[in-house]
């Protein structure tokens, strides 16, 4: 009900005792009117009767659920006490949905949008804890982390939660990429897309250049190298390689311009000549390559 009441004030409903026509039309046309308009009527109220637990929370959880359920209902809960954030009111009416087994996917679903939340719109506490929470989950013996973070989930359940991880880092990194590619289109498109992030005059649509800022910082807080070792240890060897391959190709263009040829570099490959290998976990990379046939 909530989520149809926000659905109908973006189609300019102004009387809660009515649907729009508009709104009417596009559930007529996704062949979902007779399931969904019950609940524009309905009198059942949500009460929060548990309030959202609060960091840390992956030390405290022995399954994934209890793990991206509290992650989620603790992210939709501080979205909906800023007043800055413009997806509050959304989320908080999703909170149901992430309480049961049954809205797991929904959760992952809408994960990646509550960090994106939190990032442009939270505070930097908010970020920290989302950080701290990443790196509990990907903390095995032998990563760089200062202490391993002790868990009661099993090896099945942590490769979820490292596994969901991952996919908020892709996703993060999509939008990112999507977002450079538009900037470098034709400059008609450029300009319909700086009308479109400056005709907003409330600051609550998400600025394109802060958001690209926002994710690109946030993502360069959680290693590679503490990637590839988590996804090692859950069994996702083709996946630690990835994360090896590109720490490797990100250090190298980083230090590209510090590396001088020298006589005792002939006869060396390309390959090596290229320093993609300087600074990996070259025992890992061993290890995986090994391990890649053994299923």
């Amino acid at each position: 009900q909530e989520l149809l009441k926000i659905l109908d004030v973006q189609f300019g409903g102004r009387n809660e005792s009515e649907m729009t026509p508009q709104l009417k039309e596009r559930l007529r046309k996704a062949d979902v009117s007779s399931i969904v308009e019950p609940f524009w009527s309905t009198n059942y109220k949500q009460v929060d009767t548990v309030a959202a637990k609060s960091p840390p929370f992956f030390r405290k959880s022995n399954s994934y659920f209890s793990w991206i359920s509290s992650v989620c209902r603790y992210l939709v809960k501080r979205s909906n006490e800023n007043k800055g954030s413009a997806w509050g009111d959304f989320f908080h009416a999703c909170r149901s949905a992430i309480r049961s087994q049954a809205g797991i996917g929904a959760a992952e679903f809408l994960l990646p949008l509550f960090i994106l939340d939190a990032l442009c719109f939270g505070k930097k506490f908010d970020e920290d804890v989302i950080v701290d929470e990443f790196l509990h989950v990907l903390s095995f013996e032998g990563s760089d982390s200062e202490k391993v973070v002790a868990s009661h989930m099993n090896l099945r359940e942590r490769e979820k939660a490292a596994n969901v991880i991952f996919t908020v880092m892709d996703v993060l990194r999509h939008w990112l990429e999507k977002e450079a590619e538009l900037r470098q289109q034709p400059s008609r498109g450029r300009s319909k897309r700086s009308n479109i992030s400056n005709s907003n005059d409330d600051g609550n649509l998400w600025p394109a250049t802060a958001t690209s800022k926002k994710i690109e910082c946030f993502l360069k807080r959680i290693p590679l190298s503490s990637c590839a070792l988590a996804a090692s240890k859950v069994g996702m060897r083709a996946r630690a390689l990835q994360f090896l391959e590109v720490e490797g190709r990100n250090r190298a263009v980083l230090n590209g311009g510090n590396h001088k040829s020298n006589d005792d570099s002939k006869g060396v490959s390309k390959f090596l000549k290229s320093h993609l290998l300087d600074g990996i976990d070259l025992q890992l990379m061993q290890t995986l390559l090994g391990q890649l046939n053994d299923f």
